[in-house]
């Protein structure tokens, strides 16, 4: 069975990337420099949760959180492309 840890990481980024690109798009930034802004921004804070982990005692950088906050990032650029595009064809039925 995965590890709640392991999906904690994942729906995190993927919640981070989802939220951070539809807001900016809905302050009118283009789809590219959202994408990208919410991709450096959960992974900014997925390397800055491994190090803090990496520093406490008892605790080690685990490289299969980063694998799983990769996961949930490309997910969560997946699921904004999809949103996006559903609401632009959606619009267009109007």
């Amino acid at each position: 069975m995965l590890a709640e840890d392991k999906v904690k990481h994942f729906f995190v980024n993927a919640v981070v990337v989802i939220s951070v690109t539809l807001m900016l798009l809905g302050l009118g930034f283009e789809p590219i420099p959202a994408y990208t802004a919410s991709v450096f921004l959960a992974a900014g804070l997925s390397i800055g949760k491994e190090y803090g982990d990496s520093r406490a005692v008892g605790n080690k950088w685990d490289w299969w959180d980063i694998c799983y906050d990769i996961l949930g990032i490309i997910i969560g650029i997946c699921s904004s492309i999809s949103t996006l595009y559903l609401s632009k064809y959606l619009i267009s039925l109007l």
